[in-house]
């Protein structure tokens, strides 16, 4: 039995993870305002960054986090450019995009030591799971399309 795959199912699934990413930036800001106004916020935020400094962000968990973005890095570099230079197909500036914000995770994991902010893990997480989600829809982008095209 043959599949059929709705060319819709992408899109949906593109602009549900757009939305999702927004909310997760946009609580992060939150929280940190709210970390400036309340000390209740802010304890619970230091007991959090010690949980997740002690478990997540260990000196080589963070070592592996870097190797692991730098070959998504290379990933999306070799598929833009298997991919070519379309102008303004969606998919290639979906990638780029997703490039973009793997090096700016990159840099913020590299320079997490440095970085006095009470919700900077939370960002890391943040991001970093936005970076997934990405990478997620980049697979699914490429499964789909070949299955169209077929």
């Amino acid at each position: 039995m043959e599949k059929k795959y709705n060319k819709y199912y992408l899109l949906m699934l593109r602009k549900v993870f757009t939305v999702v990413s927004y909310i997760l930036i946009s609580l992060c800001i939150g929280v940190e305002i709210l970390s400036k106004k309340s000390m209740g916020v802010y304890r619970d935020l230091l007991f959090r960054k010690e949980i997740l400094e002690s478990r997540i962000f260990t000196p080589s968990l963070l070592n592996i986090y870097k190797w692991i973005l730098i070959v998504g890095i290379v990933y999306t570099i070799i598929i833009t450019i298997l991919r070519g230079n379309y102008g303004i197909d969606k998919a290639n500036r979906y990638i780029k995009l997703t490039m973009a914000l793997s090096i700016m995770l990159l840099i913020m994991i590299v320079f997490y030591d440095k970085v006095d902010l009470i919700t900077y893990p939370l960002l890391v997480v943040n991001i970093g799971i936005i970076v997934i989600l990405r990478y997620i829809m980049i697979i699914l982008i490429r499964i789909y399309s070949k299955a169209l095209y077929q």
